[in-house]
C-alpha cells in the first residue's frame, strides 16, 4: 500500500517554534531529529488523495466499496448487526465499526459516550509547493490565541 516516493515526503526533522502575531518567532524551540533515534525518518507526509488511492488499490477483491451512500441506522441482533443505507440497501455482518468521524452518528445511535472538551484553537492545513527543497524538515509554528468573545 506504499504511496510512490513522489506522493509522500519523509519527515527527517521537526522544528517547533512559537510566538506572537506580528513578532518574530521565539528564540527557543524544540528540535526532533530522526538521526538521533537511528531511524530512517520520523514519519512521512502524504496528501489524503494519494493515501485514498493507495488504499483503494490495495483493497482485496473480497471487499465491496459501497459509495456514495451513508449508514442511516444500525440494528443489533444476537451475534450480528444489520446496517441500513441511505440508498435503501442493507447489509448483515458479524461486526460493525463506527468509523464515521469525530461526531459519529453511529456511535451516538448506539449510546456509546465520549469524554471530550473544546480547545480554543484553530489549525490551518494546506498543500503547498516549495520554491526550494525542504530537506525533510517539518516546521511547526504556534501562535498564541487571540482572545475573542467566544474564547476568553
Amino acid at each position: 500500500m506504499a504511496a510512490s516516493q513522489k506522493s509522500r515526503q519523509p519527515i527527517n526533522e521537526i522544528l517547533v517554534t512559537d510566538g506572537k502575531e506580528d513578532a518574530p518567532a521565539s528564540p527557543f524551540s524544540l528540535h526532533f531529529d530522526s538521526r538521533e533515534l537511528g531511524a530512517p525518518a520520523l514519519g512521512h507526509i502524504a496528501e489524503n488523495r494519494h493515501i485514498r488511492a493507495a488504499l483503494y488499490a490495495a483493497m482485496p477483491k473480497s471487499l465491496a466499496l459501497i459509495a456514495p451512500t451513508a449508514v442511516t441506522r444500525l440494528e443489533t441482533k444476537p451475534g450480528h448487526v444489520i446496517a441500513y443505507f441511505s440508498n435503501g440497501d442493507s447489509i448483515e455482518a458479524a461486526l460493525a465499526i463506527a468509523a464515521d468521524g469525530r461526531d459519529s452518528k453511529l456511535r451516538a445511535a448506539q449510546n456509546i459516550g465520549v469524554i471530550g472538551w473544546s480547545y480554543p484553537q484553530t489549525g490551518i492545513v494546506a498543500t503547498v509547493a516549495h520554491e526550494h527543497p525542504h530537506h525533510g524538515v517539518a516546521y511547526e509554528h504556534f501562535l498564541r490565541p487571540v482572545p475573542s468573545p467566544s474564547c476568553p
